[in-house]
Order: C-alpha cells, then sequence, then structure tokens
C-alpha cells in the first residue's frame, strides 16, 4: 500500500466537516475545561487503573486537578495507547502544548493549570468548534431534561431509554416521569401516553432518535397489556421486579418506543453488547466488558415488526460485528453505524470498515460518531477514523487494479465514498436537514 496514496486521501477526507450523530456532550458546559477534566474521560482512568492498580488512588467526585496528582506517574504506562495519542492531539491543537512535553509526567501540573487559563478564555469554544470543522453534534438526553438553553440544530436531541426500560424498577423513573409529562402512571395505558408526550415534547426540538445501550440476552417478544399492567403495579409498590417480569417490561419498552418512532417518524439507535458491572475493582464506566455471547437475533420479532422504523446499529465485538454486517446486508432497517467503545480503535475500525464495504449497500452505512463527553475529543477521535478511512480505501485502490472481477476505484470516487458515509448517510438516515 502506497503510504503517498493513504496521504492524500487522508488530506482530502480530513478536509470534510464533522457530523457527529452520537455524543455525551453537556451542551451547557461543552469544555472539559482543564487537562484535568480531559483526563477525567473513564478511557484514562481505567486505562491507569488496569495498568497499575493501586486501591484508593481514585474516588468518585475526584476534582480534576487532584486526579491530576495521582495519575501523572501513571501516564507514561499508556503512552504506547491511541487514546493517549488522542491526549496529546488535545493538548496540542487547543491548549498549544508541544506533544513533548506531556511525555514528562513531572509537568503534568503546570501544563494543567495553563490549560486552565486557555481553555476559560472568552471564545474558546467557538474556536474550538471552528477549529474542529464540527458541523452537528448529537445528544444524550434524558426523558426529564429540559431542552432549552442552547441551539438545537447544532446540539440536537437524543432520548435514551434506558432508564424507563431496563432500570424502571431501581429507581423513582416512572414516578419521575408522571411529574415531568403530567401524566399519572398506574398501568401500560398511562404508561404509553406518558412516554408519548415526551416524544412529542423532543420533537419540538429537533429530536434526532431514541437509543439505547441494550443487555445481553435481551429478547424483544410480545407483552399483552394486562401482563404490562400488573408489572407496572409492581414498580410502583416499590417491589423488585423477577427475571422474567423484567424481560416484559424491557420488551414491552422497546417495542412501545419503535411505535413511538413510527410515529414520530425518527430512528432507534440500538447500542448493542455491553454487559455491566463485571469488573468489582473498576473505576466509575471502567467496569463494563464485551459479551460476545450476546446476539442481534434477539431482535428479530421488533425488526420484523418494525419494518418502517430504521435501526442503527452498533456493536462491541468482531463476532457481533460479523452479525451486524449480515443484518445489515439482509434486513433493509438496520444500518451499521460508528465504532463503539472496546471497536474505537483503528485496528477493529479498519476490519469493520472493510467489511462493510464490501458487502452492504453503501448509502445504509453511518461512518462514524466520536461518543465524546466533551468537544475536545471530537477532533482526534474523527482524525483516527479519518486516517483509518484513507488507509481502508487506498488497499482497495490498489486491489482494484488487479482483481479480476473490480471496477477500478479511483481516487475520486474513494472520496466521493467516504463523503458518503461521514456526511450524506447519517444527514439521510436521521433525516438532518437544517444547515444543508
Amino acid at each position: 500500500m502506497s503510504t503517498n496514496l493513504v496521504k492524500r486521501l487522508y488530506e482530502g477526507i480530513n478536509e470534510f466537516p464533522i457530523f457527529d450523530p452520537h455524543t455525551h456532550i453537556n451542551p451547557q458546559n461543552p469544555s472539559a475545561g482543564s487537562l484535568g477534566g480531559i483526563l477525567s474521560y473513564h478511557y484514562y482512568t481505567e486505562l491507569c487503573n488496569s495498568a497499575e492498580y493501586d486501591p484508593g488512588w481514585w474516588e468518585e467526585g475526584i476534582s480534576p486537578d487532584l486526579l491530576v496528582k495521582r495519575i501523572a506517574k501513571k501516564l507514561p504506562l499508556i503512552h504506547n495507547t491511541v487514546q493517549f495519542s488522542w491526549f496529546l492531539t488535545i493538548a496540542d491543537e487547543f491548549i498549544g502544548i508541544p506533544r513533548t512535553e506531556l511525555l514528562n509526567p513531572e509537568n503534568l501540573e503546570r501544563l494543567n493549570e495553563k490549560s486552565k487559563k486557555v481553555m476559560s478564555e472568552k471564545g474558546y469554544i467557538e474556536r474550538l468548534i471552528e477549529k474542529s470543522g464540527i458541523k452537528r453534534v448529537y445528544l444524550t438526553n434524558q426523558f426529564y431534561e429540559k431542552l432549552e438553553g442552547f441551539d438545537c440544530n447544532f446540539y440536537r436531541p437524543c432520548l435514551r431509554i434506558d432508564p424507563f426500560s431496563y432500570f424502571a424498577d431501581r429507581e423513582t423513573v416512572l414516578k419521575d416521569m408522571s411529574v415531568s409529562t403530567g401524566v399519572q402512571i398506574k398501568d401500560s395505558s398511562s404508561f404509553d401516553k406518558a412516554l408519548d408526550r415526551v416524544f412529542a415534547r423532543f420533537k419540538e426540538k429537533n429530536f434526532a432518535y431514541a437509543s439505547v445501550s441494550s443487555w445481553p440476552g435481551t429478547k424483544i417478544h410480545p407483552v399483552e397489556n394486562t401482563r404490562e399492567d400488573a408489572v407496572i403495579k409492581k414498580i410502583l409498590s416499590g417491589e423488585r421486579l423477577s427475571c422474567h417480569e423484567h424481560e416484559d417490561h424491557v420488551a414491552y419498552s422497546f417495542l412501545l418506543v419503535a411505535e413511538l418512532c413510527r410515529k414520530y417518524d425518527v430512528p432507534f439507535h440500538l447500542m448493542i453488547g455491553v454487559d455491566k458491572d463485571v469488573y468489582s475493582q473498576g473505576v466509575q464506566f471502567g467496569t463494563d466488558l464485551v459479551d460476545s455471547n450476546n446476539s442481534m437475533r434477539g431482535y428479530d420479532y421488533l425488526f420484523n415488526q418494525f419494518p418502517d422504523v430504521r435501526f442503527p446499529t452498533s456493536v462491541l465485538s468482531d463476532t457481533q460485528g460479523l452479525e451486524l454486517t449480515s443484518s445489515a446486508w439482509i434486513r433493509h432497517n438496520i444500518f451499521p453505524s460508528g465504532h463503539w467503545w472496546y471497536l474505537n480503535n483503528p485496528t477493529d475500525i479498519a476490519r469493520e470498515v472493510s467489511r462493510r464495504l464490501e458487502v452492504v449497500p453503501l448509502q445504509k452505512i453511518i461512518g462514524y460518531y466520536s461518543d465524546a463527553y466533551y468537544l475536545e475529543f471530537i477532533l482526534p477521535k474523527f482524525r483516527m477514523y479519518k486516517y483509518t478511512l484513507a488507509q481502508v480505501l487506498a488497499e482497495k485502490i490498489e486491489a482494484s487494479k488487479a482483481d479480476p472481477n473490480m471496477l477500478e476505484l479511483t481516487g475520486d470516487k474513494a472520496l466521493e465514498t467516504a463523503w458518503d458515509i461521514l456526511f450524506n448517510n447519517p444527514q439521510r438516515i436521521f433525516k438532518d436537514t437544517t444547515g444543508q
């Protein structure tokens, strides 16, 4: 593979604006605020915890400044990781700190103070957005959020359904939904009505999609209203659900969400495969792992019942990647979406991109999302993807010159392909017409 060809393709792809269809950014406070804030991202705390386990070095709610003191000596242990390369890019591009300065842990506290000054300057957010080329950022929102005080054309709201599906019996979720919607939830009918009001309110605020991080073993099946009535009554009494009752409520919730996605013409974004709270010594958000035995087949009923609903889908393992690709190959309403969490590295991205480009209709592929918690992460993550995409496309250009079946792939056609999966496809699939 020609390095010059990869470089030319990357330079072309890197000129594309960024359309980021999944983040966890708070639009009211979108910046990390300091290098300490950047390092609070769970990728860094979990990697450092894994590299050198030291009970008590981290605690929930630790301040960014104190985290800098404690994590500094651990950072050299993760210099080899792609996540550390994101950290170097953020410091270099947005704060003006040379990459080599961050290789010495003794510099970190001083550089953290510098970062706080730079990142608190007037106009910093606007400069960051312009330099990154960000055109759209999709959020992750709870049903009770007000969705006010920010530009919903730039920051598009997306409804996360996990609280009232998987966790409905563990919190005061249904009571909170009653308060926020004005509908007293007491049975399946009132639950349906309350969630419809949530969707209607989100739709007024440029609603992009509903989403869920689904548990391993989830199986969607029909649930009668009388069965859901009994389940909701038990939840409201404060009792924990049995396994079968929990499975029924999750299935009922998924089917209700799909019905409302159809009504309000928004996709239902599935993120499949994470097993929660596996590692008991982990840091916050660093306790979940992949379950490779998880299968998309548990969603067959959902996909079959709602052929007119779009299901962008992300998975977490290479075996699931094959399953997702074959599902998108066969099913018209499945759209492979990005490269999530443990698959968000160049090696796995390259495999999945190549696989999808070979067998999935091009207009169905959603290239990438950052999953970022702060705006600073969007640029380095997208650069990683764009460079990996350039490598894959360069390989296909060279292969097309010798492959007896392939049409020759030109550089211009490769760039058109990249533009489709990074911009045209997500804009069309999520019906994002603002600023088109």
